[in-house]
């Protein structure tokens, strides 16, 4: 027949397939804590974005490495094409680095990523994609999500510090 289009319906990876598990899993629990901040469903892929309502700012939850050495991170990135930008905004968190230690976690690191971008974050090793569906995994991930979301999003410390930057 003419007209008519064959389309290929894309198998999941074994991988991709734990990712989209992973990220369900996570996602419908912080859904529940704190509902209306997010109305995304999981992708097969090895991030999952949060906005925060300032463009090219977001959180992040991000697999990084290869099984069995994978690390789980829970992050606020900066991914303007600014990168000046970007380090003003890094710059101006790490200025406050002993409150966000103590409102988020004492293991908060400071980092570049890509060749512009930085992030806020904290890490874990999780290991393997099996490992990282425990619930232990799934309720830190979500807990550290959190924490990030209040303090930079509720309270306004995100907000603040974008206009102390553009002055």
């Amino acid at each position: 027949r003419q007209g008519l289009t064959r389309v290929k319906v894309k198998t999941l990876t074994e991988v991709q397939k734990k990712y989209k598990k992973f990220f369900s899993k996570v996602l419908s629990k912080f859904k529940a804590d704190m509902p209306g901040v997010v109305e995304k469903e999981p992708l097969p892929n090895h991030w999952l974005s949060i906005p925060t309502g300032f463009g090219s700012i977001h959180f992040e939850w991000l697999f990084r490495g290869h099984e069995p050495n994978k690390i789980l991170e829970i992050a606020l990135h900066f991914e303007s094409n600014d990168e000046n930008f970007n380090q003003r905004l890094l710059d101006h968190f790490k200025s406050k680095e002993e409150i966000l230690r103590k409102e988020i976690a004492s293991s908060l690191k400071f980092g570049n990523f890509g060749r512009r971008w930085r992030k806020i974050y904290v890490e874990r090793i999780v290991g393997t994609l099996d490992m990282a569906l425990n619930d232990d995994v799934v309720n830190w991930a979500v807990e550290m999500m959190k924490k990030f979301y209040i303090f930079f999003k509720e309270k306004g410390e995100l907000e603040n510090a974008i206009n102390a930057i553009k002055g």
